[in-house]
């Protein structure tokens, strides 16, 4: 099959530290198992990305500057969002399946493991937030897309996106400041996708956290322990240079997957908080 891989965010000093992962467990296995890849990003300005660009021979890079993130939507960074559906969209015919995914996620095990294309899907998202999440207002991860390369089913996820009346309305279960909703519009947008009639599943059956580097998070006043311990990926901190690669579980060696290596312990991993 035709797989379009489209990064999406900032290499924000995680590439090339990231590359071997990246290559070791998403680019070379969808390779070993007979797909045709193009790569292509919607970056923010910074000097890795013609580095990057040359890597992988990316089709296109598109590069945002960092001036617009004082203004929306791109603050809320939904508007990049917008841009990358609307380029998904555009170039659906060249394509069968579209991965969106953020620069930043360190991989702990290969996609083979995880992603099977034969599933009845038109758009799979990573997984579901925190049990008692999911279960109040239906809150999801958003770091990873699998997309069926078709108009009508990016159409319908940039009307599902862009549906705000619906995605607070469930936000609004679990937060009602306006700012935090623009800001988290795909956790909680999954309504406003089957309300679109879209086919949506999960990449990863458990209930996790999108940034492991959480220790814990709250729900109604109270605290809950972080259900980081998801078998895919790793997501790195915001300020990587200063505070490095932050996970509190010694389920896998961090050294060992920048290496590129695969030999870890993800076969015993399980959702163990809630």
């Amino acid at each position: 099959m035709n797989i379009h891989i489209v990064f999406k965010g900032s290499l924000r000093g995680t590439w090339p530290l990231f590359k071997n992962n990246y290559t070791s467990m998403i680019h070379e296995p969808l390779l070993e198992q007979g797909h045709k890849i193009k790569v292509s990003a919607h970056l923010w300005e910074e000097e890795n990305n013609k580095d990057f660009a040359k890597e992988f021979s990316a089709i296109e890079v598109i590069e945002y500057p960092l001036h617009w993130r004082e203004k929306n939507p791109y603050t809320t960074l939904k508007g990049m969002f917008d841009d990358v559906i609307d380029y998904c969209s555009i170039n659906s015919e060249d394509s069968d399946y579209y991965i969106i995914l953020r620069p930043d996620l360190l991989y702990k095990s290969p996609i083979n493991l995880h992603l099977d294309l034969n599933k009845e899907f038109e758009i799979l998202l990573p997984h579901r937030e925190y049990e008692i999440h999911w279960i109040t207002h239906r809150r999801v991860g958003d770091s990873f897309y699998v997309v069926k390369s078709d108009s009508d089913v990016f159409k319908k996820i940039s009307a599902a996106l862009n549906n705000y009346k619906l995605i607070k309305e469930s936000a609004e279960l679990y937060q009602t400041d306006e700012k935090y909703v623009k800001e988290h519009l795909t956790h909680h947008w999954y309504d406003s996708l089957i309300n679109q009639q879209l086919k949506v599943d999960f990449l990863l059956n458990g209930c996790y956290d999108s940034n492991t580097f959480h220790i814990q998070t709250s729900h109604l006043g109270r605290n809950i322990r972080s259900t980081n311990k998801n078998p895919f990926f790793i997501t790195a901190d915001k300020n990587i240079h200063v505070n490095g690669i932050f996970y509190p579980h010694d389920d896998v060696d961090i050294d060992g997957l920048l290496r590129g290596e695969k030999k870890l312990n993800y076969e015993d991993i399980e959702t163990i908080y809630r």
